[in-house]
C-alpha cells in the first residue's frame, strides 16, 4: 500500500543529510529544462508581459522523482525555481504595484519505498520552500502576495508496481532522479519481482542492472504525453549485453534520447561513500526539435557535440543500432575469436616453478608432459606458469603425475554438479579444451579501466590459454595491430561489460560486432611494420626485468613504448580513412557507422 505525505509547511523542519551534491543535480536538469528557462530570464528583460508569461510557466511546472530518497533533487529543483522566481518578481517590482508568487509545492511529486526517508523529503522540501516565503516577505513585504500554504506530494511506496496514470497528473512535465544502483547479480527477489512487473514478458531481465526498471516504467507514463525525463544512473547500462535487452523496449515504447553525459565519476556528499562511474541520459517520446547534446570528458573538462541521434551505447548517431550477442565475426573473412580452456581441475593439473622442478626432479620423464600455462594475472606480472597436458599416452607411468590426475578424478567426483561429475570420466584432461593450434593473439578477459590500452600480446604455438583470457587462432601481426589500436579500444571501453569497474571482454558482444578495417595491401603492410616495432620495443623492456602489468600502467608507460602505439593506431585509422579522428567519441560514430554498413549487407 502507498501512502501520501502531505505536510504542512510550518510543521516541516530540515534534518537528515544531503546524498547527492548540488553540482551533479545541475548536471541532470540543466538541459532538461533549467538552461532552457534560464536563456528565457536573461533574453526578457523587463519586458513586462513576456515575465508574466515566463512567471506562469514556472507556476504551472510539475516535477516527479520516482526514487527520491531524501529529497536532494526536488530540493535542487525547488532552489532553483525560487532563484528564477525571485529574479522575476524582483523585475516586476519596478513597474507593478502589488506582486503574487507562482511556485507551488503541491507540484512536485515523489515515490520513495523507504517511509522514513519519504518524510524526510517531504521535510525537507517544506522546510526549503518556508524558509523561501520568509525571505520574499522580508524583501517585498506587504507589496507581496503568497500563494496559499500547500505540501509536496511524496508517495511513500514502491514506484514500479505504482499506477503512475492514477496517482499522478495526466501531464507531468519532468521525470528526474537518481535510480537505486543495484547490480543484476545483488537484486533482491523482491527487486526480481519489480523487474518481471516492469518489462514485459520474455524480456532477458537477468542482464539488467535494477536501474533500468525506472526508465521502462517512465517511459511506459511518458508514452503520448510532453513529458521530459532525465536519470543519472550507472554507466553499466550502456555497455556491453544490458544495452540490448533496455533500449529494445526504450525504443518500441517511442523514447528518443535529447541528451547525454558519458562515463564520469558521481561523488556523493556524504564523506565515506566512494564515487561510481555513472552516466546522465535524457529522454521524451519525441524526437528533439534541434540536435541533440552528448557531452564527454577530456582532459578533465566537458566538451559537447551536437548531433542528430544518440543511441543507448551514447554514442553520435544510429539510434537503432543495438548489438546483438553474435556466434561469428561480422565482417566476412574476420578470424574467429575463441575463450581459452578451462581446466575445473582444483588446481592438481596446475604448477608453479617450484611445484614444476620438484615434479621434473622426482618424475625426469614428466618434463614432455609439462606445457607453459597463459592465466592471464600471472603472465601480465612475469610470473611463469605451468600445466599438465595430458593429450597423448604415457603419463600413467609416471607417479607423481598419476597421482596428480587421481586428485582431479576425487575433486570432480565430489562436485555438486552434473556436468563437473561428468569429467571425472577424463580426469587427466581439462574440463574445457579450447587452444590456438598456430601464432596467436592473447586477449584478457578482464583489464583496468584506467589502462589506455588492453595488454594484449601475440605469441607463437605451444602455450596452454586458461579461461582467464580469449585468443584469436593463426594471427598476423596485422590482426594484432587492429586489436591493440586506439579504434578497438574506443570500442572495446564503451560496448563491453565491465567488473566492478574494470573492462570485461566479451567475444559475442565486442570481438564479433566489431567493424573490422578492409585495407589495400599498402596500408595492411603499415599496420604489421608499426605492430612489430610494437612488439620489439615491448620486448626490449620485458628483457630488462620489467612486465606487461608495469609497462602499461599509466603513470609508468615509457615514452618509447606510447609512441609505438601512436605509430600503430595512426596506420590502423589510416586503413578507415585518411583523415584523423577526433578523439574517442569521432572513432566511435565511425565504428557504428561501419557496424551499419556491415550488417545491412552494404559495401564500405
Amino acid at each position: 500500500m502507498t501512502r501520501v505525505l502531505e505536510i504542512p509547511e510550518k510543521h516541516c523542519r530540515p534534518h537528515g543529510v544531503h546524498y547527492t551534491s548540488r553540482e551533479n543535480v545541475l548536471r541532470v536538469i540543466g538541459d532538461l529544462f533549467l538552461n532552457e528557462l534560464q536563456a528565457a530570464l536573461d533574453g526578457i528583460g523587463s519586458d513586462s508581459q513576456a515575465l508574466e508569461t515566463l512567471h506562469d510557466r514556472i507556476g504551472r511546472l510539475t516535477f516527479l522523482d520516482p526514487a527520491c530518497g531524501s529529497g536532494d533533487f526536488l530540493r535542487v529543483i525547488l532552489e532553483e525555481l525560487q532563484r528564477l522566481e525571485q529574479t522575476i518578481l524582483s523585475r516586476k517590482a519596478e513597474y507593478a504595484a502589488d506582486l503574487q508568487t507562482r511556485l507551488s509545492l503541491a507540484r512536485f511529486y515523489g515515490f520513495e519505498i523507504d517511509p522514513g526517508a519519504a518524510e524526510q523529503s517531504a521535510h525537507r522540501l517544506g522546510a526549503a520552500h518556508q524558509d523561501y516565503r520568509e525571505k520574499l516577505l522580508r524583501r517585498f513585504g506587504n507589496r507581496l502576495e503568497l500563494k496559499p500554504a500547500d505540501c509536496a506530494r511524496i508517495i511513500a511506496g514502491n514506484a514500479l508496481r505504482a499506477d503512475w496514470g492514477k496517482m499522478l497528473p495526466d501531464e507531468m512535465d519532468y521525470i528526474v532522479g537518481n535510480p537505486p544502483y543495484i547490480a543484476r547479480q545483488k537484486r533482491s527477489p523482491q527487486q526480481n519481482i519489480d523487474m518481471k512487473t516492469v518489462f514485459p514478458a520474455g524480456t532477458r531481465t537477468g542482464l539488467l542492472d535494477y536501474a533500468a526498471a525506472w526508465f521502462v516504467k517512465s517511459a511506459r507514463y511518458m508514452q503520448n504525453r510532453k513529458t521530459r525525463a532525465a536519470f543519472v544512473v550507472t554507466n553499466s547500462i550502456t555497455q556491453g549485453e544490458q544495452v540490448h535487452p533496455l533500449w529494445s523496449e526504450m525504443n518500441r515504447l517511442g523514447m528518443h534520447i535529447h541528451f547525454a553525459r558519458r562515463t564520469f565519476r558521481w561523488q556523493s556528499e556524504k564523506a565515506h561513500q566512494a564515487g561510481v562511474s555513472v552516466v546522465i541520459i535524457g529522454f521524451a517520446a519525441s524526437r528533439p526539435h534541434r540536435s541533440c547534446k552528448l557531452y564527454h570528458l577530456e582532459n578533465s573538462a566537458w566538451r559537447r557535440h551536437e548531433t542528430g541521434e544518440i543511441n543507448g551505447y551514447l554514442v553520435a548517431g544510429g539510434s537503432d543500432v543495438l548489438l546483438p550477442a553474435r556466434n561469428m565475426p561480422l565482417p566476412p573473412g574476420a578470424p574467429v575469436a575463441q575463450f581459452g580452456g578451462m581446466p575445473n581441475d582444483g588446481g592438481h593439473l596446475l604448477l608453479d616453478d617450484r611445484e614444476k622442478e620438484l615434479l621434473v626432479s622426482q618424475n625426469p620423464s614428466a618434463r614432455e608432459f609439462i606445457r607453459p600455462l597463459i592465466s592471464v594475472r600471472n603472465y601480465l606480472a612475469g610470473q611463469p606458469r605451468w600445466c599438465l597436458w595430458l593429450d597423448r599416452e604415457g603419463w600413467r607411468d609416471i607417479p607423481g603425475i598419476r597421482a596428480r590426475v587421481e586428485a582431479v578424478c576425487r575433486y570432480r567426483r565430489a562436485s555438486r554438479r552434473k556436468t563437473t561429475t561428468a569429467l571425472a570420466q577424463t580426469p587427466h584432461l581439462f574440463g574445457e579444451i579450447r587452444q590456438p593450434q598456430g601464432e596467436f593473439v592473447l586477449i584478457p578477459l578482464t583489464s583496468s579501466e584506467h589502462r589506455q590500452y588492453i595488454p594484449m600480446d601475440l605469441l607463437p604455438p605451444g602455450s596452454v590459454v586458461n579461461n582467464t583470457a580469449c585468443f584469436v587462432d593463426h594471427a598476423r601481426p596485422f590482426h594484432f595491430g587492429v586489436l591493440i589500436s586506439r579504434m578497438h579500444m574506443a570500442w572495446t571501453s564503451q560496448v563491453c561489460g565491465r567488473l566492478e569497474g574494470r573492462y570485461r571482454y566479451s567475444i559475442r558482444i565486442v570481438y564479433n560486432n566489431f567493424p573490422w578495417p578492409q585495407p589495400d595491401a599498402h596500408q595492411r603492410k603499415n599496420v604489421e611494420l608499426a605492430a612489430m616495432r610494437l612488439l620489439a620495443v615491448r620486448r626490449s623492456f620485458l628483457e630488462t626485468g620489467q612486465t606487461l602489468a608495469s609497462l602499461y600502467d599509466p603513470k609508468r608507460m615509457p615514452p618509447e613504448l606510447a609512441e609505438s602505439h601512436r605509430l600503430v593506431d595512426k596506420a590502423v585509422e589510416q586503413c578507415y580513412r585518411q583523415k584523423p579522428f577526433d578523439g574517442d567519441a569521432g572513432r566511435l560514430a565511425f565504428l557504428f557507422q561501419r557496424y551499419r554498413e556491415y550488417a545491412c549487407g552494404e559495401t564500405p
